[in-house]
């Protein structure tokens, strides 16, 4: 299933479904429909993007933390899964081993720290990064490329905090906006966001109930990738799948 060019209905199942209000801005250059799958990227509102977060968008321009690698197959993309989260990542001595991975209590936030010698690919870095059980729960991490390129470095770094909203209930097109747009008040109609157990559409046939993964602005998978958003879907009937926005 492709992602959604025109509104579509917000189909509920049960009475758990409210109206939400929206996020303090919307990012510039974003555009949605009703009945679009909305997150927030930080402060700011914006639809879902096609693939998830696994682009090479800044995170002005709503993408996820960029860490540059020795090529095109050495750099880290970052999205966090709660707010206040930065990563710190260095190198030093030689061969391939990642040799340290910790969490560091900043009193402000939380910093994830990683340590690993000059020649570990990116590929490690991502496996040592998500093999912890902590740093795992607090970020995502997909490579670029093949992932065998090797690792870069970046000093402390906010990681953008990206969540599900919900629905869109009404049109925005911010296409042309050059910078982000405050929202004067986000409790108005169309900002508001509806959640609750909402239908969204299955790329094929898949089993119920379990988590699911958000491709595009209307459409779940089952099939995990770095950097796509989870759902926990219930039930599908009438080509829908239905999914907790919580």
């Amino acid at each position: 299933m492709a992602a959604a060019t025109k509104a579509r209905s917000v189909t509920q199942r049960g009475t758990s479904g409210a109206d939400r209000p929206g996020l303090a801005s919307i990012l510039a250059g974003t555009k949605w429909f009703r009945g679009t799958v909305l997150v927030g990227h930080g402060s700011r509102m914006m639809a879902y993007p096609t693939g998830g977060f696994n682009n090479a968008d800044t995170p002005a321009a709503g993408g996820p933390l960029q860490v540059a690698g020795a090529d095109g197959n050495g750099g880290l993309r970052l999205i966090a899964k709660q707010p206040s989260v930065s990563v710190a990542l260095s190198q030093s001595g030689a061969g391939t081993a990642v040799t340290s991975v910790a969490v560091v209590d900043t009193g402000t936030g939380l910093r994830v720290e990683v340590t690993s010698n000059l020649s570990a690919t990116a590929a490690a870095v991502q496996s040592a990064m998500l093999g912890n059980a902590r740093v795992a729960g607090l970020v995502d991490v997909a490579f670029t490329g093949t992932g065998l390129g090797v690792s870069g470095t970046i000093v402390e770094t906010a990681v953008p905090f990206v969540r599900l909203l919900g629905l869109a209930n009404g049109d925005i097109d911010a296409s042309a906006d050059g910078t982000d747009q405050t929202i004067e008040n986000p409790h108005d109609y169309p900002y508001t966001v509806r959640r609750g157990v909402l239908g969204l559409v299955p790329d094929a046939a898949m089993s119920v109930p379990a988590t699911k993964y958000i491709v595009d602005n209307q459409t779940i998978t089952e099939n995990y990738a770095a950097l796509l958003l989870p759902i926990f879907c219930d039930e599908i009937d009438d080509g829908l799948g239905f999914c907790r926005f919580e």
